[in-house]
């Protein structure tokens, strides 16, 4: 076969470059992500009832819907959390659960308990969680003027986001910090009694001329005309001018009655950038975009955006892009140096020029070849594909070599130069496919792996197998012609070996004639690196990821006080204003943010804080001299301190506590801190924290009953 291809050169080079162009192709239309799509089986539901209280919430919301889904298939997990004005209801499927159906039918139950729940409250929202899915970027919309940010918020919401979700790849742009407008009617007492009314006149005036009137048909001759009536009241001015009956004959309009005014709404959270309250916009994309090719054209957006709109600060944050450039400026890396080390060990041994450059083409065309397959597996680029064909190249480059060296050493026991190619190739062809196979026996397993972790190293399993299955083709079909064509015309053929080769070669000699001379020592060396090994692997730390360099975090404050949003920002802005130049930014998320996506159970009196510092030192320091200024200030306030959330994080959970106890009595209403206490005094741990509970805002619901979470740290 290996003769077939190397007397058809033609043929062979004409079906590489086809190859090479639908490989290209393939790579222009394969997505581009960060991690693999995984159907993560879990959904959340969010619960938010304005001044309704967690035993409100609890009773009249959550527990309907606990008892209505708790009869689904699949359902391995039911856990719901009540707080003041929200609730969170949490679960989680078996793995393998068709995940779209499971959403179809939580909706068609929540559907059927709508009734059951009170009339003022909105439909619970139902929110696929999806790890693959956090926001590649967020927007900082920052109004100059912090009294314009009505006008910003509705800018933010009927321009800025849709022109952002036209952009191709972009799937939702959710946002917090909007406000909307409101008009308030501050009755006037003493007017109301001079005109004889009661402050109902005025609100069944306003609904008297707040509705929707029908059509009207007009006919003129054989013409016919339908008219609408405009009966809705738009701002102010129409609701200060309507008119309310004191008697038959006599009106007042409700200005004299009244004052009518816009003002912003009340909002139950703020967002901060840099201490100044604006409007963030979290940017999600599309399975199937390609990120490295959408974060530009959201650039080029916002550089439009600053002109268009001066009286808005724009800035782009936490930009999820940089892992997955930093993943292929890694593979670009390891391609490079794996090329540029092979070219250096070729020359150092074979001496030959030749033989690089045959290197030099082998090497990129099996990993642009790699591509193809990617289209026929349907395998994204991502972090983890990447990484497996990073793997393969190292033995990529081995196949190469070896079928060189062996067609050279063929050449000089005295074959000609098709017979050497021929049977350079042949003779290594068992050993190189064995040598695959047994690589391919510790990858391939990974494919049957349960749950997340199975659906991440398939992208990584086949992936080898492809980068290695494609080397082997490149190395019997394309190397023996290449290694033809360029010696064709070389008539004697004689290898030098480099004086670098040579060296090594009599240090070889010396230490394996010395090892013979000297066997009871040999093998006594040799079993001592047995023990020597085991030691350093029990003292080896164990991670669930290698540690990152850092320079971002975030910090939860809860103040365990009865406080409104407003005094929750105020205590924010001060704590803040006492870091050093070491912070670059911060964002802040004081209350309840208004996420779509959000699976966070806020409340008033809790902040989220995000801090991104210049550098990693300035980072434990920095937190530390925040938490001791929390302590002081507010004693009663609990502070948490977390490295920022990535892709990575939330899948391997790598900074998690190592397992946490769920703790509850049948017979307790409330999980106060005084009920607990006497299991934390024998509990069989020493460093552990219990879950932040204030007053009985808060409840975690497990199996129906009141719980508290003690977290275990290892």
């Amino acid at each position: 076969m290996t003769r077939y291809f190397i007397q058809r050169p033609i043929a062979v080079i004409m079906t590489f470059v086809a190859l090479i162009g639908l490989s290209v192709l393939a790579w222009l239309n394969r997505p581009v992500s960060l991690l693999p799509d995984i159907d993560v089986p879990e959904m959340a539901i969010r619960v938010d009832y304005a001044n309704a209280s967690p035993e409100a919430i609890e009773n009249n919301i959550l527990k309907p819907m606990r008892e209505s889904l708790a009869t689904m298939q699949g359902l391995s997990n039911l856990q719901s959390t009540a707080s003041n004005e929200n609730g969170l209801l949490r679960l989680r499927f078996n793995y393998g659960q068709r995940m779209d159906l499971a959403f179809v039918e939580v909706n068609e139950k929540i559907d059927r308990l709508t009734d059951q729940f009170p009339e003022d409250m909105s439909r619970p929202r139902v929110i696929r969680v999806n790890y693959t899915d956090i926001p590649i970027a967020k927007i900082q919309l920052i109004p100059k003027d912090a009294s314009n940010i009505v006008e910003s918020s509705r800018l933010a919401e009927n321009v800025i986001k849709k022109r952002i979700e036209q952009i191709e790849g972009i799937s939702l742009v959710d946002l917090n910090g909007t406000v909307d407008e409101q008009i308030k009617i501050i009755p006037d007492l003493k007017a109301l009694e001079r005109a004889g009314l009661e402050i109902e006149a005025i609100s069944k005036a306003i609904q008297s001329a707040n509705q929707e009137l029908g059509g009207v048909e007009v006919k003129d001759g054989q013409y016919q005309y339908y008219m609408r009536m405009a009966g809705r009241l738009n701002n102010a001015e129409d609701i200060a001018q309507i008119p309310v009956k004191i008697n038959e004959e006599k009106y007042i309009p409700i200005h004299d009655l009244a004052e009518v005014k816009t003002a912003e709404e009340k909002v139950s959270g703020f967002h901060f950038f840099n201490q100044n309250r604006g409007i963030v916009m979290n940017i999600h994309k599309q399975p199937q975009a390609v990120m490295t090719e959408l974060m530009p054209e959201i650039e080029k957006s916002i550089a439009q955006f600053k002109k268009d709109y001066p009286t808005l600060d724009i800035a782009i944050t936490q930009d999820q892009s940089i892992f997955l450039k930093a993943g292929i400026n890694n593979l670009q890396g390891s391609l490079l140096f794996g090329g540029l080390f092979a070219f250096a060990v070729l020359f150092l041994f074979m001496g030959s020029f030749r033989l690089p450059v045959i290197m030099g083409i082998s090497l990129p065309l099996s990993l642009i070849l790699s591509f193809l397959f990617f289209e026929i597996f349907d395998l994204s680029i991502n972090i983890i594909s990447l990484s497996g064909l990073a793997l393969g190249l190292g033995m990529l480059i081995d196949n190469a070599i070896i079928v060189l060296e062996n067609i050279s050493r063929k050449r000089m026991e005295g074959l000609n130069l098709m017979d050497a190619c021929v049977a350079g190739v042949t003779e290594v062809q068992g050993a190189l496919i064995s040598s695959v196979l047994t690589t391919l026996a510790v990858f391939v397993p990974l494919i049957f792996l349960n749950g997340v972790s199975g659906v991440l190293f398939f992208d990584q399993a086949v992936s080898v197998g492809i980068i290695l299955s494609v080397s082997l083709g490149v190395s019997f079909v394309l190397l023996p012609l290449l290694y033809r064509l360029f010696f064709e015309k070389k008539k004697d053929f004689k290898k030098e070996d480099s004086r670098f080769f040579k060296s090594i070669v009599r240090g070889f000699e010396k230490s394996h004639h010395w090892s013979f001379r000297n066997k009871g020592l040999s093998l006594f060396l040799i079993i001592m690196i047995i023990p020597l090994g085991l030691w350093a692997f029990w003292n080896m730390e164990q991670k669930g990821l290698p540690k990152i360099t850092r320079t971002d975090a975030v910090v939860k404050i809860n103040w365990n006080e009865p406080i409104d949003v407003i005094e929750n920002a105020n205590r924010i802005q001060e704590l803040l204003e006492n870091l050093n130049s070491q912070l670059q930014f911060s964002e802040t998320d004081a209350g309840i943010p208004q996420y779509l996506l959000s699976l966070e159970n806020a409340e008033l009196q809790e902040s989220l804080i995000y801090l991104q510092f210049k550098n990693e030192e300035a980072i434990g320091e920095q937190l530390n001299f925040l938490e001791n200024l929390v302590r002081q200030s507010y004693p009663k306030a609990s502070y948490e301190k977390e490295n920022a959330k990535n892709a990575f994080d939330m899948l391997f959970a790598s900074e998690e506590p190592y397992f946490r106890v769920q703790w509850q009595d049948p017979n307790l209403k409330n999980a106060s801190p005084a009920a607990i206490k006497p299991v934390l005094e024998s509990f069989p741990a020493e460093n552990f924290q219990v879950a932040t509970i204030f007053g009985g805002r808060k409840q975690h619901d497990f199996n129906h009953q009141a719980a508290r979470i003690i977290t275990i740290w290892d």
